[in-house]
């Protein structure tokens, strides 16, 4: 019993893990790759160190800013399975 539960578990878990991407109306792979470069760029902090789990929370804010950049372009971030990810 105790199996079956861990199984159905682990199932509801991986349902909810399908990678994010960006979509936007009429947009090519390179009009993608284009908006991540630039937004990559003005996200990226120079010189940057870190240690632990400061690390951590430093790639997770550059995550969110360069999101929202995209966002500023026009993309949007959703699940589905024709969105382009990096």
């Amino acid at each position: 019993m105790r199996l079956l539960i861990f199984i159905a578990g682990m199932l509801l878990a991986l349902s909810g893990c399908a990678t994010r991407g960006f979509a936007k109306e009429g947009a090519t792979v390179q009009d993608f790759y284009k908006d991540l470069q630039g937004c990559d760029a003005e996200t990226k902090k120079s010189g940057s160190w870190c240690w632990g789990n400061e690390c951590d929370r430093q790639r997770s804010a550059q995550k969110d800013r360069r999101n929202l950049c995209m966002k500023s372009r026009g993309w949007d971030i959703t699940r589905d399975e024709n969105a382009f990810r990096e």
